[in-house]
Formats: C-alpha cells, sequence, structure tokens
C-alpha cells in the first residue's frame, strides 16, 4: 500500500508545491507551508 501510494503523493506534492509557491511569492510562508504538508504526508502513510 505504501509503495503503491507513494508516487502519487509526491506528484500531489510536488504540484502543490509548485503552485503554492508560484501563488504566493510576495509572502514567501513556504516553511510553514512545508511542514503543514510534511505533517499531512507522514499522517497519511502511516494509516
Amino acid at each position: 500500500m505504501y509503495l503503491s501510494r507513494k508516487p502519487l503523493i509526491i506528484h500531489v506534492w510536488e504540484m502543490s508545491k509548485l503552485r503554492f509557491l508560484s501563488f504566493s511569492k510576495p509572502f514567501q510562508p513556504y516553511n510553514s507551508w512545508k511542514i503543514l504538508m510534511s505533517s499531512l504526508y507522514l499522517k497519511f502513510i502511516s494509516s
């Protein structure tokens, strides 16, 4: 299950990150975004 989910999660994460960064260039809340997504990712793969 982990192996089959991982590529999709990475793809979604990369697309979300790129979209968010391009959207929020003036604000640069990248660190909090990264922390949030990391926690969601860990919660998802451990479930």
